[in-house]
């Protein structure tokens, strides 16, 4: 697997290079990605600051492969639930970025899309909607405005419009996302199921209740499929 693999590299390059060599830097920073997609965040943690440490020895200044392990540090800590040091992390990292790439580089919208998550969880729910507009209209330029990638950024603005009370603007948001995720995913998709539970809650917030509810009991059903096709 990834993990055994990339254990096996990062010895062979601590034999021929050292332990403080720039070369092990990105083997580091991989497994740190790795451990925290299996959940060992405490690993994660560890294999990124000794990834960022050599960075910052070796190249002296800022640079793009520090945005990369400075940003990975903060979704770590997003996990941790350690909100202000993963917004440190990735201030930084998104300055960073803005300073070595052209306005509107795809590689900063990850970074907008994870600050917007942690004013979200902050309650600072303009400030969240800023950042997911910032990632939303990046991707579009890139991606397409139909591409599914923008759909979860559709997702997070009208999250945030509806936290807001506008629950006009969440719910165009919910449609769009959900046309997009009706067309790469089908109408059975569970990513779909979440947001027609969000469209049935607007609904029912504003007093249209046989839609609502309609809506509400749809997205239950295919909750149900996903679970019955897993067992």
């Amino acid at each position: 697997d990834a993990k055994k693999y990339l254990e096996q590299s990062l010895r062979i390059q601590e034999k021929h290079y050292g332990t403080e060599s720039i070369e092990t830097a990105t083997t580091l920073v991989n497994l740190g990605v790795v451990m925290q997609q299996l959940g060992n965040l405490k690993e994660a943690k560890e294999y990124l600051e000794r990834a960022l440490k050599i960075q910052e020895a070796y190249y002296k200044e800022e640079h793009p492969e520090m945005a990369i392990t400075l940003g990975s540090l903060g979704s770590v800590f997003i996990d941790f639930g350690k909100l202000d040091e993963a917004k440190k992390y990735l201030e930084q990292s998104l300055r960073i970025q803005e300073m070595y790439y052209e306005p509107g580089h795809i590689a900063t919208a990850t970074t907008l899309v994870n600050l917007g998550n942690i004013f979200f969880q902050l309650d600072k729910f303009d400030i969240a909607k800023q950042y997911f507009q910032r990632a939303l209209k990046i991707q579009e330029t890139y991606h397409g405005q139909e591409y599914f990638a923008t759909a979860t950024t559709m997702v997070n603005v009208g999250n945030a419009f509806r936290e807001l009370g506008e629950l006009g603007r969440a719910k165009e948001y919910y449609k769009q996302a959900l046309k997009i995720q009706e067309t790469y995913y089908g109408k059975n998709h569970i990513e779909g199921a979440h947001v027609l539970r969000s469209l049935g809650k607007i609904h029912l917030l504003t007093g249209q209740t046989k839609a609502g509810e309609d809506l509400i009991l749809m997205s239950s059903r295919i909750f149900q499929q996903n679970r019955q096709s897993r067992n």
